[in-house]
């Protein structure tokens, strides 16, 4: 019933939008998110990486809780847009010189967390006022 800010994260979406009503239906803008890959995919593409069944989501959400690293790759988030293609690279490196699965699943978590936060404040800024 009032304008909000919204995530859809999925395998195959990773968008913040602005979520508008309009009578009975709502308005969605798409106002941040990825500018490549999804967050889905690079869970997948992690998962893939530790052979975890597909789709990798629960599965890495269960190991990284046995991690007690705090690493994470700092993604650039610039007007609520960024980049996650990146991040793969980044998370293929640090499981190659870590090797703990639960580490690395834990990582990339953190990684896409730390996008999603940063999007998230930013379209707060420009939105002032909204629920997330």
């Amino acid at each position: 019933e009032e304008t909000h800010l919204a995530w859809h994260l999925s395998g195959g979406t990773t968008e913040l939008l602005l979520v508008e009503p309009e009578g009975r239906n709502v308005k969605c803008t798409r106002i941040g998110g990825t500018t490549d890959i999804s967050a889905g995919q690079l869970i997948d593409r992690t998962g893939q990486l530790l052979d975890l069944p597909f789709p990798s989501g629960k599965h890495l959400d269960s190991l990284s809780r046995d991690a007690t690293g705090t690493d994470a790759f700092r993604v650039k988030c610039k007007s609520c847009e960024f980049s996650l293609s990146g991040v793969q690279n980044k998370v293929q490196q640090f499981h190659a010189a870590c090797a703990d699965p639960a580490e690395t699943a834990a990582y990339a978590l953190r990684c896409v967390a730390g996008a999603v936060y940063q999007a998230t404040v930013q379209a707060l800024e420009a939105y002032p006022g909204l629920s997330v």
